[in-house]
């Protein structure tokens, strides 16, 4: 019954969405990881997003414990889809019944955490979501998984809001999207993805820079070992070892109760949550639907105080 009262919305929580998004930070502490135990950065170098070169010599991540990983149901489900996508945008993915049944299992998992029941009863005391858990994961699945057209030449869907924000595309030879840390962990790891320093001026919600839960930083993806070009990724703005459901149920508030931007807190940090949205016809009607184009943080404006004490 405790928990149960836990996940039920306060009045205080309903009262706005900066209310809201700051009781995920809460209940996702039992599922995140915890740095200096379950991970570490090597941060290195800053540079400014127009300077040239690579500023950090070493791997982005220092250490990832995989065990830690492993024991968590969601974030194992959600390697799972990080192979399902094609990289480059006017590339329509064919999805097969495995990876039909991985976006389900992936569903199933995250609605079983405290963050997604939370998640689920906010949206449903705002009447933006229906109070039933089959519903609801259709509507999930809806805003993150169903394909849309993200150039209007495409032939055939190309893209999905799970796709650019978890897992990244390639257009005109820049990275867009890919805003996930287990992802960019894992591609660092296949020896795709070269990291080139983070971004100046760098926030601090923790003590230690390595404690940190949030970064921006600058680097170049590549499609495989195969693949001779680097894409560059001149800033990016990630979470650092949150839980897979504390992005999608944060993202999805974002997008059903929020606007274009969003300065919330989350947790110890001030942030600009951009959700932006694209119209795209629905199949072959002319019905015009709104799908879920991005959705990231950026660390807020800094106040004229800190803009002072943080010149680089």
């Amino acid at each position: 019954k405790k928990i149960a009262e836990k996940l039920e919305p306060t009045e205080s929580d309903l009262q706005s969405l900066d209310n809201g998004v700051d009781k995920l930070w809460e209940l996702d502490a039992k599922n995140r990881l915890k740095p200096g135990k379950d991970y570490e950065l090597d941060l290195q170098c800053g540079k400014k997003p127009y300077h040239k070169g690579d500023r950090a010599s070493r791997p982005l991540f220092k250490s990832v414990n995989e065990e830690a990983i492993n024991q968590r149901p969601t974030y194992k489900a959600f390697l799972n889809l990080l192979d399902n996508y094609e990289r480059a945008v006017a590339v329509p993915e064919i999805e097969t019944y495995s990876e039909k049944k991985e976006i389900q299992t992936f569903l199933n998992a995250i609605m079983e955490t405290d963050v997604m029941k939370y998640c689920h009863q906010w949206l449903e005391k705002k009447k933006l979501a229906s109070g039933d858990v089959a519903s609801f994961k259709k509507l999930l699945h809806k805003i993150w998984f169903k394909p849309y057209k993200r150039e209007y030449h495409s032939k055939a869907p190309d893209s999905s809001g799970f796709e650019h924000v978890f897992v990244g595309e390639e257009r005109d030879g820049k990275i867009i999207g890919c805003h996930n840390w287990i992802q960019l962990w894992h591609e660092e790891k296949l020896g795709n993805l070269n990291y080139l320093g983070f971004i100046y001026p760098r926030r601090r919600g923790a003590e230690r820079d390595e404690d940190e839960h949030l970064m921006t930083i600058q680097y170049e993806w590549r499609e495989g070992k195969s693949d001779k070009t680097w894409e560059i990724k001149p800033v990016g703005t990630s979470w650092v070892g949150v839980s897979p459901e504390f992005e999608i149920a944060l993202y999805t508030m974002c997008f059903l109760a929020g606007e274009k931007e969003n300065n919330i807190d989350v947790g110890p940090y001030r942030v600009l949550i951009k959700c932006y949205f694209i119209m795209r016809n629905d199949g072959d009607s002319r019905r015009k639907l709104k799908f879920l184009s991005t959705s990231f943080p950026e660390e807020a404006p800094y106040s004229k105080d800190e803009a002072t004490y943080n010149k680089f």
